[in-house]
């Protein structure tokens, strides 16, 4: 809606107001558009008032649509895909204008886990969840060089 557009549009300009007053922040902005002047690494990552302001819902929305038609986009899907067989054509249908590539990766289930606990007396508590995904198939390992 209009309101979220110009909402978004002030905290744009509110953050980048912010790094003025922050002087420690701000001396090294200005030293990276002062290195970087003829390179956008010089650019700030919320650009400009001025570009912000100049900003509208329309120009917004075309630079969506060419960013949708001309980028590459990536779609990873993990899970039990078992009745899920025609995936792979449903993907091909919601992007007709695109030349889909579907390469599959075989990640083989683990029936055993380990489980590590500590205590301490503590008035506060950490959950840590690790997954360790190995290139054990090529296909996998030919879709991470891309």
């Amino acid at each position: 809606s209009k309101e979220i557009f110009y909402r978004e549009k002030d905290v744009l300009i509110e953050k980048i107001n912010q790094e003025k007053n922050d002087k420690r922040r701000w001396s090294l902005i200005r030293l990276e558009q002062e290195m970087y002047d003829e390179n956008d690494y010089g650019t700030s990552a919320y650009g400009s008032i001025e570009d912000i302001q100049r900003e509208t819902e329309e120009t917004i929305y075309e630079y969506y649509e060419e960013f949708l038609k001309t980028s590459e986009i990536r779609i990873v899907v993990v899970g039990n895909l078992d009745g899920y067989d025609n995936l792979e054509e449903t993907l091909k249908n919601k992007f007709l204008d695109s030349d889909v590539v579907v390469k599959k990766a075989g990640i083989k289930n683990r029936e055993e886990f380990r489980k590590v606990e500590e205590y301490e007396k503590l008035n506060q508590s950490v959950l840590c969840l690790g997954l360790n995904v190995k290139n054990t198939n090529k296909d996998f390992a030919d879709c991470q060089k891309e």
